[in-house]
């Protein structure tokens, strides 16, 4: 049996933040970013192909100690399945897949340092 190699796409960087709205205008105004989506704490901006995400619940949730509150997100054909695979590859996870956007599901990790690491794709 040929076993499918995992694939995975970078799909944004989330930064936690403490000022949802100043950071957003230091992006947007002074960076010159655009805006592509918000919702709640959230915030997408776009950067030449790649996401960033502002976030002021990463922020709130990470601890104030250790690896900043930044996370990233992969996007993956399938979160259930990609997240089977690396649990019998010995990874440790957070959480076990969620729906987040009532589409996609997401669901976390962190690599050895402690960076926050999501897969993020349909279930």
């Amino acid at each position: 049996m040929i076993e499918k190699t995992l694939t995975l796409r970078l799909h944004s960087v989330m930064l936690g933040v403490s000022d949802i709205e100043g950071s957003l205008a230091f992006y947007v105004r002074t960076l010159g970013l655009t805006l592509a989506n918000r919702f709640g704490d959230f915030a997408m901006l776009e950067a030449g192909g790649t996401t960033i995400v502002l976030s002021a619940q990463l922020k709130r949730a990470r601890p104030a100690s250790g690896p900043a509150p930044v996370e990233i997100v992969f996007a993956v054909d399938s979160v259930r399945e990609t997240y089977d695979r690396l649990v019998n590859q010995g990874v440790k996870f957070l959480n076990t897949p969620h729906t987040i956007d009532g589409t996609n599901d997401v669901v976390n990790f962190e690599d050895p340092d402690g960076h926050l690491i999501s897969l993020y794709g349909s279930p």
